[in-house]
């Protein structure tokens, strides 16, 4: 669990994308015991790890559009 705000609005990238990597194998099961355990929802791992998997689409949609390729 992050330090500081310990409500997942005050998680920093680094720890969401801990949490996305420590529940990637995770089961139904066991990832609703995760985030019991922190005060989580499943959802929210949902959104960070879509959050994660379009970290680089951000980047090269951008590229495109300033150099035109």
């Amino acid at each position: 669990m992050p330090d500081g705000d310990s409500t997942p609005t005050g998680w920093c990238a680094a720890d969401k994308f801990a949490a996305v990597v420590e529940t990637a194998s995770m089961n139904e099961a066991e990832l609703s015991a995760y985030c019991r355990e922190r005060g989580l929802y499943s959802e929210q791992i949902g959104e960070w790890r879509k959050a994660c998997e379009q970290a680089n689409d951000r980047d090269s949609h951008q590229n495109k559009r300033l150099t035109g390729c």
